[in-house]
């Protein structure tokens, strides 16, 4: 994986191992921004990332290839959205949303999407 990193041109990375043959995650960013790694687990990666005057809290989620286990990373997920006052960007496949939160989720953020100008905001 840092080889990877290395030949896409990011300076950082964190990666959370798969479990068993499905899973994974890696998120890679140059020094020009400030990540401060927050948690991550076999599902999660939660950091709080600065760019210039911008703040956030950026999650990147895997859901559980299991259903009976995937209200697990729904509930952690809820747990770190209850306690945010800033902004926060969750990264991650539209299931995992749609089953933590219903599909409305998802017309909301498309709808964020088209009224911004995402080149802008990142």
């Amino acid at each position: 994986m840092v080889g990877l990193q290395k030949s896409l041109g990011y300076d950082k990375i964190i990666t959370v191992e798969p479990v068993g043959l499905s899973g994974g995650l890696a998120l890679m960013w140059k020094d020009s921004y400030k990540v401060d790694v927050l948690s991550s687990d076999k599902r999660i990666i939660y950091v709080k990332v600065k760019m210039a005057s911008i703040s956030f809290f950026l999650t990147c989620v895997y859901g559980d290839p299991v259903k009976e286990r995937r209200q697990d990373v729904c509930d952690h997920l809820t747990d770190i959205g209850l306690i945010r006052e800033e902004a926060w960007l969750l990264a991650g496949l539209e299931k995992v949303v749609k089953e933590c939160w219903g599909p409305d989720m998802i017309f909301r953020v498309a709808l964020w999407t088209e009224l911004t100008d995402a080149d802008e905001v990142f």
